[in-house]
């Protein structure tokens, strides 16, 4: 949890740094560094167009960051969840760091992943996302663009849907 903390306050410097108009929320208290999440002060932020960077996991332990990441993005209604990685560009039939035949998708669908075993998220956040219809967007962040790319919904990385 302490690490998605720090990540988040630096993501959040990252975009105050840009002119960003963000607001940083935790799920642990850190009231020097961060306002507690609350539901509708988050939601009426985007509403206003504000970016919300959120931090803290779930706030409970044997949950992955991907379980966090689906539990906000259920709580606020969230269109998409961009899942940006430092290892891979998108999803593989393969790990492309073991493997050189491995092939990208460009898309893939939610069974896909169960059927073939893919190991992009642990299988709770899968069937959270699966159960309420949120797409992810699988790229790689070594090029800084990427997150700019995302947010335009350029194509790019690997789109993972019902």
């Amino acid at each position: 949890m302490l690490a998605t903390a720090m990540n988040a306050t630096v993501l959040y410097d990252v975009f105050l740094g840009l002119g960003v108009d963000v607001k940083l929320q935790m799920v642990v208290s850190m009231p020097d560094i961060a306002e507690c999440y609350v539901r509708d002060k988050a939601v009426k932020y985007l509403n206003q167009g504000t970016a919300v960077i959120f931090g803290g996991g779930t706030g409970s332990p044997y949950f992955s960051t991907d379980t966090a990441a689906v539990l906000k993005a259920i709580d606020i209604d969230a269109e998409i969840i961009f899942k940006a990685t430092h290892s891979t560009d998108g999803v593989y039939n393969k790990d492309p760091a073991k493997f050189s035949d491995a092939t990208k998708y460009d898309s893939i669908k939610f069974d896909e992943v169960f059927q073939n075993d893919l190991k992009i998220m642990d299988l709770a956040a899968v069937a959270l996302c699966v159960e309420h219809k949120i797409p992810v967007l699988v790229f790689g962040v070594k090029d800084p663009k990427n997150i700019t790319r995302a947010v335009c919904k350029q194509r790019m990385g690997t789109l993972i849907s019902t």
